[in-house]
C-alpha cells in the first residue's frame, strides 16, 4: 500500500509540473527565441519528468 501511495503522489506531481511549467517557460523565452521557445519548453518538460519519475520508480516504487 505504501508503494501505491508514492506512485499516486509521483503521478500527480509529474502531472502538475507538466501542465504548469511549459507555459511559463514559453512566456519567458518567447521574446528572446520566438518560436523555438515551445521546443525548449518541451525539452525542459521531458527533463523534469525524467528527474521526477526515474528516481521515484527506481528507488521508491519498484524497490525489492
Amino acid at each position: 500500500m505504501d508503494r501505491l501511495f508514492w506512485y499516486i503522489v509521483t503521478v500527480v506531481v509529474a502531472g502538475i509540473v507538466s501542465v504548469w511549467m511549459p507555459p511559463y517557460i514559453i512566456a519567458w523565452l518567447n521574446p528572446y527565441v520566438g518560436g523555438l521557445a515551445a521546443t525548449i519548453a518541451n525539452v525542459a518538460n521531458i527533463v523534469a519528468q525524467v528527474v521526477i519519475n526515474y528516481p521515484m520508480m527506481k528507488f521508491v516504487i519498484m524497490r525489492k
